[in-house]
């Protein structure tokens, strides 16, 4: 039609289209802030803050797949020694998008609890819990016990650390064993089955359970493991021992050089 003239395009200016920009990245780092971690094919709603200020972090201390948050309601996580309820607002800890640990503050704070037991081994209710997250399926790979007693099998043992193997970890850790625990202090003195005495005045070293191969090793890198096979009159250093489970017969040692 004559006398019609087109109409110009409106131009969105530079300005407005910054800003439409920064609210998009600005509602997708929100988002963010709330991701879902994996254990064993359940799925645990988390608040991360933190998370989104990770990524801003530079790329030299920058915890690559690593992230804590705040569980968001209420879950049961069933594991190889039983289970761990973690209740609304749990702290954890995530490598690579599924639960790796379960700091002992959860504990300590009644918004975790368990019921683990390790090879009859009833495990103190403060714990920090640490998972393998590598494989297919998760499991529990240490028990951080942070200097409790527990009673292993009749005996009073002050605990460190419980390690569990599952076939992936390096000789030195566990020497072919199925369980390392890291003892802080023992009774000063334990009969053995066959009347064999250890006297551990101010022993700290470790204990290696060979589920497969029914033996215990007992181990220390001081020089006081002391022991008194039957027969014999005086005690004799050792630096380790193997003995049969459940503090049963004396097998061999190393003596101390």
């Amino acid at each position: 039609m004559e006398g019609t003239e087109a109409k110009p395009i409106a131009k969105k200016s530079p300005r407005k289209l910054i800003v439409n920009i920064i609210t998009v990245i600005m509602v997708l780092q929100f988002i963010s802030m709330f991701p879902t971690v994996g254990f064993n094919g359940k799925r645990i709603w988390l608040f991360a803050p933190l998370r989104m200020t990770n990524r801003f972090m530079p790329l030299d201390i920058r915890p690559q797949g690593r992230f804590e948050g705040r569980v968001l309601g209420n879950y049961i996580l069933e594991t190889e020694f039983g289970d761990i309820h973690l209740r609304g607002f749990s702290k954890i800890s995530a490598y690579d998008n599924r639960v790796s640990t379960i700091e002992s503050d959860n504990f300590k704070a009644r918004r975790a609890s368990h019921n683990l037991v390790v090879d009859g081994i009833v495990i103190p209710k403060n714990i920090t819990v640490a998972f393998d997250t590598r494989g297919d399926k998760q499991q529990i790979t240490s028990l951080n016990i942070l200097d409790q007693e527990i009673i292993f099998s009749g005996i009073p043992l002050n605990a460190r650390i419980f390690f569990v193997n599952h076939g992936e970890y390096t000789t030195e850790l566990f020497d072919g064993a199925d369980r390392r625990l890291e003892i802080g202090y023992t009774p000063d003195y334990i009969t053995l089955a066959d009347s064999t005495q250890l006297s551990l005045v101010r022993f700290a070293g470790r204990l290696f359970m060979y589920n497969v191969d029914g033996i215990w090793k007992m181990s220390t890198e001081s020089s006081n493991l002391m022991v008194k096979l039957p027969g014999e009159t005086e005690f004799t250093r050792y630096k380790s021992i193997t003995f049969k489970p459940n503090w049963g017969e004396f097998i061999e040692g190393e003596l101390w050089e």
